[in-house]
This record gives structure tokens, C-alpha cells and sequence, in this order.
């Protein structure tokens, strides 16, 4: 998988976000520890990362927070178009000014 950001808390994430189905997984793998130890797990996880040389990145070099931030954005311009139906030029310019400015 990809991450945006430093490792440990990222290793944590993933040994909490997948709770048992973490053990249904790596189980069967030689020398898994279990997920009940959070650093045994993530000493397992990183003694068998695979370096890479290419990743796929679905928004290039945008980070995480970037994102978020863009998609804040988009559900204000789509809440702002909304609640924008049915006014006049004059009234959805000055509304348009106040939300975002200029």
C-alpha cells in the first residue's frame, strides 16, 4: 500500500483498522507475531516491506492534507451553488463575494 507521512503511526493505523482480519491475513506467515503487540507487529510488517521503485499516486504530488482540503473546497462550492438556485446576477455575485471573497 501507499502512505502519506511517517511510518510508525501509519503501521499502528493499519494493525487497528484491520483488528482480527490483520491475523486472518499475516497468520499463516512465517514468524507473524500477532497483532495483540503493536511493536512486534510492526517489527514483522517492516522486516518484510518490499522497496519499490514505482508507486501509483491518484493525485500526484498532492499530500493527503491537500486533498482533504480540495474536497473541503468542492462540498462548498457545490453547498454554495445550491443554496445559490433561483438568484439574480446582482444577488449571486454579492452572496459568491461574501462566501469566498473577492
Amino acid at each position: 500500500s501507499n502512505f502519506d507521512g511517517p511510518v510508525m503511526p501509519y503501521l499502528e493505523a493499519l494493525r487497528t483498522g484491520l483488528g482480527d482480519a490483520a491475523d486472518s491475513i499475516w497468520d499463516h506467515c512465517d514468524g507473524y507475531p500477532g497483532s495483540a503487540d503493536p511493536a512486534a507487529f510492526a517489527a514483522y510488517i517492516r522486516s518484510h516491506q518490499v522497496e519499490n521503485s514505482l508507486f501509483f499516486a491518484a493525485y500526484g504530488d498532492l499530500t493527503v492534507d491537500d486533498v482533504r482540503r480540495g474536497l473541503a473546497v468542492r462540498r462548498e462550492v457545490i453547498d454554495f451553488a445550491l443554496s445559490g438556485q433561483g438568484l439574480g446576477a446582482a444577488e449571486l455575485k454579492a452572496a459568491f463575494i461574501e462566501r469566498f471573497g473577492r
